[in-house]
């Protein structure tokens, strides 16, 4: 092989490397810079969902913050809050707590345990430390108005009166 065709071969295979890596660092360059746009154009748009959202859930509260102060300030209501405290303060005391807690902890084993179960796979309740952490009011409101309800399950605010005899 003569010399100049070693020249040619040497400066063709130098300057196709160089193109090569041309190319190469071009194409990174360009990926880099791609990318860079596409998270910023990413950011951008959470950015205006997270303002929009913002400014949707400031508006609700307001609204519900000026129905509360028109609410609040009706008679119907007040009279309402002053019957409910007065009903409460009225209920009954005194039941046979054994048997009270006994049908409510059946209940939420029962009844209420299996459908909790089924949407909350993974977690157990416990319904007699539930019962231990509460009044015996409470427990007594939650038996009349759960437990002892004849409603089934999801359908327990039907229940429009009580009946104790």
């Amino acid at each position: 092989m003569s010399i100049s065709r070693k020249v040619l071969l040497g400066s063709l295979s130098v300057s196709v490397v160089s193109v090569l890596l041309t190319a190469l660092i071009t194409a990174g360059v360009g990926f880099n810079i791609a990318e860079s746009v596409i998270e910023n154009e990413a950011r951008k748009a959470l950015i205006t969902q997270r303002e929009s959202q913002k400014d949707f859930i400031h508006s609700y509260l307001q609204t519900i913050k000026h129905e509360l102060k028109a609410f609040s300030a009706s008679h119907s209501v007040v009279d309402s809050a002053e019957g409910f405290i007065a009903s409460y303060d009225d209920f009954p005391k005194t039941v046979s707590s054994n048997e009270i807690s006994d049908k409510l902890e059946d209940y939420y084993t029962g009844q209420f345990g299996a459908t909790y179960a089924e949407s909350n796979p993974g977690s157990s309740l416990s319904p007699g430390n539930l019962l231990n952490s509460i009044s015996d009011k409470a427990r007594l409101m939650q038996y009349h108005f759960i437990a002892d309800n004849a409603n089934p399950l999801g359908q327990k605010d039907a229940l429009d009166s009580l009946d104790f005899s």
